[in-house]
C-alpha cells in the first residue's frame, strides 16, 4: 500500500504548476548548445557582440530559462567554467567566474526592482538569493522539501528490499496492476525507483556494491576525460574533447548532490564513454612529430578551421 499512496507531494510539479508554464522539452537543446559553443571557443570570446556566438549563447540560455530547470542552468554555468579552465587554465577560470558573478548579480539585482523576469526564468534562478515572485518561491520550496520527504519515506518504509544487491529495474507485475487500479503517479515513480536521487536510485537498481562500482567508473572516466583534453590540445580533436569533458567531469558531482537517476543516466554515461574512447583512438591515428603545444595566449589564435596538423 505504501508504494501507491501519496508518500510525497513532489514528482514533477507542485501546487502552482498551472501558474508556471514551463517548456520542459527545450532544456536538452539549450544545454547542448551551450556545450557546443564553449567547446568551440573560450567562454570569454562568446561575449563578443560582433560575433554570432553571443546570440547563440543567448538562445541557449533563453531555452534553459524557459524550461525552468534549476539543475540544467547550473550545469550550463559549470560547463562554461570548465571550458574556460580547459581552454586557458586557472587564470581564465577565475576571470570567467568573476565576470559571471557580475552578470548574475546584475540580473538578480534588477529582478523585482527594474523588471520582472518570466516565472520559468525566475524558477531556474531561484536557487540564488534574489527577489523572486511568491509563486516561484512556493513552487521551488515545495519541490525541494517534497524531495527530502520522498527520500525519507523511501528509507522509512523500506521501499528498497535488497540494499546490497539491489532490486533490479522496473517493477513487479503486482505493483503494476496496483498502479493500473490506482493511477497514482507518485506511487508509480516510487515503484520503479525514480526517486530523483542518484545514490538512492543506484542502490535500488544495483545495490551498494553496484553503486560503488558505478562511482569508480564515472570518476575514472572523468580523470580520463581531463587527460584526453590535454592530449588533444593543438589538434582538430580539441573541441570534441572539451565537449565531452564538460559533461563527464561534472557528472559525479551532479549525480550525487543535484539530480540523479541511475536507470536513465547509465546509458548516457556509457555513450559518453564510448565517444571518449573513440576520440582517444582517433588521436592515436594523427601524425605526432612534435610535443603538444601549450594553451594559446591570444584569443584569436585558436580556431578549429585554421588548426594545421603536422605534415
Amino acid at each position: 500500500r505504501v508504494l501507491f499512496r501519496s508518500v510525497t507531494s513532489y514528482v514533477y510539479s507542485s501546487v502552482n504548476q498551472q501558474e508556471i508554464a514551463r517548456w520542459f522539452a527545450v532544456a536538452p537543446f539549450g544545454v547542448t548548445l551551450v556545450f557546443l559553443l564553449c567547446s568551440l571557443r573560450p567562454p570569454r570570446m562568446l561575449f563578443n557582440p560582433v560575433r554570432p556566438w553571443l546570440y547563440l549563447l543567448i538562445l541557449g540560455l533563453i531555452t534553459i530559462f524557459a524550461s525552468g530547470f534549476r539543475n540544467v542552468l547550473l550545469q550550463a554555468l559549470v560547463a562554461l567554467g570548465l571550458a574556460a579552465w580547459f581552454h586557458r587554465g586557472w587564470r581564465e577560470l577565475a576571470l570567467g567566474a568573476l565576470c559571471g558573478l557580475v552578470l548574475l548579480g546584475a540580473v538578480i539585482a534588477g529582478q523585482g526592482r527594474l523588471y520582472e523576469l518570466p516565472l520559468p526564468a525566475q524558477r531556474a534562478l531561484s536557487w540564488l538569493p534574489g527577489k523572486w515572485d511568491s509563486v516561484v518561491v512556493e513552487d521551488a520550496t515545495n519541490s525541494s522539501q517534497g524531495r527530502f520527504r520522498w527520500w525519507q519515506d523511501v528509507i522509512r518504509f523500506k521501499v528498497i528490499k535488497n540494499w546490497w544487491a539491489g532490486d533490479g529495474f522496473g517493477m513487479s507485475v503486482r505493483d503494476f496492476e496496483a498502479f493500473q487500479r490506482s493511477q497514482d503517479f507518485e506511487g508509480f515513480m516510487t515503484a520503479v525507483g525514480g526517486f530523483h536521487n542518484g545514490p538512492l536510485t543506484g542502490i535500488r537498481s544495483v545495490g551498494v556494491i553496484g553503486l560503488l562500482l558505478f562511482y569508480f567508473l564515472i570518476i575514472a572516466t572523468a580523470v580520463t576525460a581531463v587527460r584526453c583534453v590535454n592530449r588533444c590540445r593543438g589538434t582538430v580533436l580539441f573541441p570534441t574533447a572539451i565537449f565531452l569533458a564538460v559533461q563527464i567531469v561534472w557528472f559525479p558531482v551532479s549525480y550525487t548532490l543535484v539530480f540523479g537517476d541511475y536507470s536513465s543516466q547509465l546509458p548516457t554515461t556509457i555513450m559518453l564513454q564510448a565517444f571518449l574512447v573513440l576520440v582517444i583512438r582517433m588521436l592515436g591515428e594523427l601524425p605526432q612529430e612534435q610535443p603538444v603545444a601549450a594553451p594559446a595566449v591570444k584569443a584569436r589564435s585558436f580556431s578549429p578551421a585554421r588548426t594545421r596538423l603536422p605534415a
